[in-house]
C-alpha cells in the first residue's frame, strides 16, 4: 500500500519498523541504524539478502523462521551502549564478533559501497573512492 501511495503522488515515505519482513514487502530502500547512527543503508532486498555490517547480520540471524519450532534464535550478546557512555571506536564494537584493533580505537566513516550502498564499518574504508 506505501509503495502504490508513493507511485500515485511521487512522496516518499518514511516507514520506521522493527521488522525486516515488514521493511522487505514495504520499502525500496533500507537504512539499519545502531546506537542511533546508520550504519548501513541500501536497496532493501540488497541489504537483506547480502548484509555488510555485522549489527545487520545479526539481525537477520535473529529472525525466526517459520520453519521448525525447536530453533535457536541468534542471540548477540551484551547491550547497546548507553548514549551518555559510548565507546571511543565504532559503537557496535563491543558487541561485534569480528571487531579488530582498530574497531575500538576510532569511529569508523560511513563510506559508499557499491551502486547505491553504505556502511559504516572499518573493513569496508578501502572501498571508499
Amino acid at each position: 500500500m506505501l509503495r502504490e501511495l508513493k507511485d500515485r503522488t511521487g512522496m516518499t515515505v518514511l516507514l520506521i519498523a522493527n521488522n525486516l519482513g515488514v521493511l522487505a514487502e514495504m520499502a525500496h530502500r533500507i537504512g539499519i541504524l545502531y546506537a542511533g547512527e546508520l550504519v548501513e543503508a541500501g536497496p532493501v532486498r540488497e541489504v537483506l539478502r547480502e548484509p555488510l555490517h555485522p549489527y545487520t547480520r545479526a539481525m537477520i540471524a535473529a529472525v525466526p523462521r517459520l520453519a521448525g519450532r525447536d530453533q535457536i534464535l541468534a542471540v548477540t550478546p551484551g547491550f547497546a551502549p548507553d548514549p551518555l557512555f559510548r565507546p571511543p571506536g565504532c559503537a557496535f564494537s563491543p558487541r561485534c564478533p569480528e571487531r579488530e584493533r582498530e574497531c575500538t580505537e576510532s569511529r569508523p566513516p560511513l563510506v559508499p559501497v557499491g551502486s547505491g550502498r553504505q556502511v559504516m564499518c572499518h573493513r569496508y574504508r578501502s572501498a571508499k573512492g
